[in-house]
């Protein structure tokens, strides 16, 4: 069922507010790392599982050397690297019990297992900013803005550094050198901060040359779920198809055209959901998405009734 948008209040957060964030934040960290420990060594082993069996079915299809002992060797490779597969997803679902927004949230979304909810976790998500900055983080943008610096650096930006809307100076945030903090042990990056002298609109995709804005892991990660949601989702994969078809009758793209951009429709709507979900499960302060904020529209559709549908009442 839809919902009005809620009506907008500053958000004022005082020293105590402050301090009980920062704990929220530090205990998601933590639970951040072992997901991502575990995403990765999933990832990695993956990787090689499929690797060795595309080798196998080349033996098999007679594209490459045949020779028992080989072929062995590596159907053994295979099946121990299932069985750990399989042991990591097991010690996944334990460790996603314990972490709020999947036990509320991601757990009952259907074209959501266990390890696309593990990967999603693991990302690095900045609880401080807006839904607008985790669309740019996952490359969700319409445009880009090709921009160069004073100093002849080439980087992308989500925005148009030069809109006077903008409330401060855009400067170049390209890496022109890394140093290791001596307390903290962790590489600190050194950016140009030069001023942007160039900017043209352009599509969102990377451009040679150019240093990009967005979290190529997380971007991944997002391509994935929109994938999954448009083979076996519930709620989003009828926004998927709801908006293919528009894209195909109305607007008159070509079906694979339609088919990515019905896809980036649906993620767009998970990721607002999930970031929603997230900052109201843990207590922590949030906005509602731009279009319901200030341009006034009136279908808000809420997390809950996202898992309400999803759960069939």
């Amino acid at each position: 069922m839809k919902q009005r948008a809620p009506k907008v209040k500053k958000i004022k957060v005082n020293k105590r507010a402050e301090s009980k964030i920062k704990k929220v934040l530090e205990k998601i960290e933590e639970k951040r790392r072992y997901c991502r420990a575990l995403a990765d060594t999933y990832i990695s082993l993956q990787k090689l599982r499929v690797a060795s069996g595309n080798r196998i079915i080349a033996m098999t299809q007679q594209m490459d050397e045949i020779e028992d002992i080989r072929e062995s060797v590596l159907n053994r490779i295979v099946i121990e690297l299932k069985r750990m597969e399989n042991e990591i997803g097991k010690e996944a679902e334990d460790i996603l019990k314990d972490i709020p927004v999947y036990t509320e949230f991601l757990s009952k979304i259907k074209g959501l297992g266990p390890i696309l909810s593990l990967k999603l976790l693991s990302i690095n998500w900045d609880l401080t900013k807006n839904l607008s900055s985790w669309n740019a983080y996952c490359g969700l943008v319409p445009h880009v803005y090709k921009c160069q610096c004073e100093e002849g650096h080439k980087i992308l930006l989500p925005y148009d550094p030069n809109d006077p809307k903008n409330l401060k100076d855009v400067k170049c945030h390209y890496v022109v050198d890394r140093e290791k903090d001596k307390t903290t042990k962790q590489i600190k990056l050194i950016r140009c901060g030069a001023s942007i002298v160039k900017a043209e609109m352009a599509p969102c995709r990377k451009y040679k040359g150019y240093a990009f804005f967005w979290n190529p892991k997380a971007r991944t990660i997002m391509w994935l779920i929109g994938t999954s949601f448009a083979k076996t989702g519930g709620f989003y994969k009828e926004i998927y198809k709801k908006w293919k078809q528009i894209y195909v009758e109305t607007k008159g793209l070509k079906a694979g055209h339609a088919i990515e951009a019905a896809k980036r429709k649906a993620k767009k709507l998970f990721l607002a959901h999930f970031y929603q979900a997230y900052h109201e499960i843990e207590g922590l302060p949030w906005r509602i998405p731009y279009q319901f904020e200030y341009l006034q529209h009136e279908d808000f559709i809420p997390w809950t009734e996202v898992v309400k549908i999803d759960e069939g009442e």
